[in-house]
């Protein structure tokens, strides 16, 4: 966005010229309540103007900075740097600003909006070149802010809420509809794990179908072939399946652990140098889990590392379930497309030596049992997850062939839902789009007709003006006063 070529009627002046910023309070921590007692305040921090809010109250007598309901307030620092807030009526801390403006000059929705705008926005970009850096009045005072006529403004405002709210009724449907398709990614998984997908199918192929009984014999022999030559090998047992939903015909209830199996890493210990220096082995941690691959990785370890402590080597094709993180990173699965070492708060599933349609089939199994897994970890200070819950996992095993059934119409099925996400996706990046185009034009005077009977911004500089000037000479006044007392 250009201020080049403004309407006649409009000007442009500095930041600094026309407008201000005050800076919040900050009182320790130790001030904060999260019950609101009399001579309380609201304290605003940027968290609590977002979708989740955490209320904190503050003695009025610990802050200095007060705002109203409409306040404009500009995120000051860290990764909301520039995000744009209608202010509610409390204190605000050091985190925010408010833009104070005078009333007779600018509409204060005309302003709201103005910042919101990419040309604002890319202001601040260029003067917080990271996050933290954030800015101060010095910084905004040269950024250029274009001057409507102040009954143009009005015009501007109402024309940019008008498309606005055709954009977020669009958007709404577009949620909802996302909602939805979460939903029926569920579904989907759902009764791929519980065999009503393949219903018909099985009823087709009944006759030739073996059972999930004999299914498991051979996954066994191949579990333990795979284990000759690693010491003594241990069978796995098998669980109680008695309370348990009964399967559809021929399915058995089958643990993790008869299937795979299932270690984890460690972390090697950090003052050892020779665990890291000139590393070549991918070391990756729980938040790896959050993409369906893993080709990323945290830092190297050395040979060393996996020589001398519990840290270990698994090959690409690995499952990784993540047993500890926070938010909604535990109880999460992805694959290794890499060969690496994990920490501790990872559990690797590996069966290499299980046909690629087994594998592919745990996958779709811990997609739709994810919120299971992570309400198996609920309970105690940090809820976490441990080997014992994984190796114990009950798995429902169809016969091999329904198994392989089941794994093409559910990766059908999700593609086509994965495509629909995209689309989506690209609708929202095209929602926002116009809603730049919309303040791009509102501010370059292109969104509304112009009235040649407004008056000019000229107008509204020379009353900034003359309060510049009256300012100043109140200001001498007082000196000259002072002086001769």
């Amino acid at each position: 966005m250009s201020l080049r070529n403004l309407p006649e009627k409009w000007e442009k002046n500095k930041f600094s010229e026309c407008l201000d910023i005050q800076g919040g309070s900050q009182p320790p921590k130790k001030y904060f309540s999260e019950i609101k007692k009399p001579g309380y305040v609201r304290l605003y921090q940027i968290r609590d103007l977002g979708d989740n809010p955490i209320p904190v109250y503050v003695d009025t007598k610990r802050v200095t900075k007060f705002c109203e309901d409409k306040d404009i307030l500009i995120g000051r620092y860290g990764a909301s740097v520039g995000k744009v807030f209608w202010g509610r009526k409390g204190a605000y801390n050091v985190a925010l600003v408010k833009v104070l403006f005078n009333h007779s000059i600018f509409q204060k929705p005309y302003l709201y909006y103005f910042f919101k705008s990419g040309y604002f926005q890319q202001c601040l970009s260029k003067i917080s070149k990271t996050a933290q850096n954030g800015f101060n009045k010095t910084d905004l005072s040269r950024i250029l802010v274009p001057i409507a006529p102040l009954n143009e403004q009005q015009h501007i405002v109402s024309k940019i809420e008008e498309l606005f709210s055709n954009l977020n009724e669009a958007e709404n449907i577009i949620k909802q509809t996302q909602k939805l398709l979460k939903q029926y990614k569920q579904s989907v998984l759902k009764a791929a794990i519980t065999g009503e997908l393949t219903r018909e199918w099985r009823e087709v192929n009944k006759n030739r179908l073996e059972s999930g009984k004999e299914f498991l014999k051979r996954i066994l022999k191949t579990r333990r072939d795979q284990w000759q030559g690693r010491g003594k090998y241990q069978e796995p047992k098998a669980l109680d399946t008695n309370k348990l939903p009964k399967l559809s015909n021929e399915w058995i209830w089958v643990s993790i652990e008869q299937c795979a199996f299932v270690e984890t890493g460690a972390t090697p210990k950090r003052g050892e140098i020779r665990y890291y220096k000139n590393g070549t082995i991918p070391w990756i941690t729980s938040g790896a889990v959050n993409v369906e691959y893993i080709e990323n990785y945290a830092e190297l370890i050395t040979e060393k590392a996996i020589e001398e402590t519990n840290a270990k080597l698994f090959l690409k094709g690995s499952l990784i379930m993540a047993m500890y993180g926070e938010g909604k990173t535990r109880g999460k699965i992805a694959e290794l497309n890499i060969n690496a070492a994990t920490n501790q708060a990872c559990a690797a599933i590996l069966c290499h030596h299980l046909d690629d349609d087994i594998k592919k089939y745990i996958k779709i199994f811990f997609y739709e049992n994810y919120s299971k897994m992570r309400k198996r970890a609920a309970g105690g200070v940090q809820p976490n997850l441990n080997l014992s819950m994984v190796k114990n996992t009950l798995v429902p095993l169809p016969s091999f062939e329904e198994l392989k059934q089941i794994n093409i119409m559910t990766n059908n099925f999700l593609a086509n839902i994965k495509m629909l996400g995209r689309e989506i996706k690209t609708i929202f990046a095209d929602i926002k789009a116009l809603r730049q185009s919309i303040l791009k034009a509102a501010f370059s005077g292109q969104l509304v007709s112009q009235n040649p009977n407004d008056e000019p911004a000229t107008e509204l500089l020379k009353k900034i003006k003359n309060e510049v000037v009256s300012k100043t000479q109140t200001k001498r006044r007082k000196v000259k006063s002072g002086d001769n007392v």
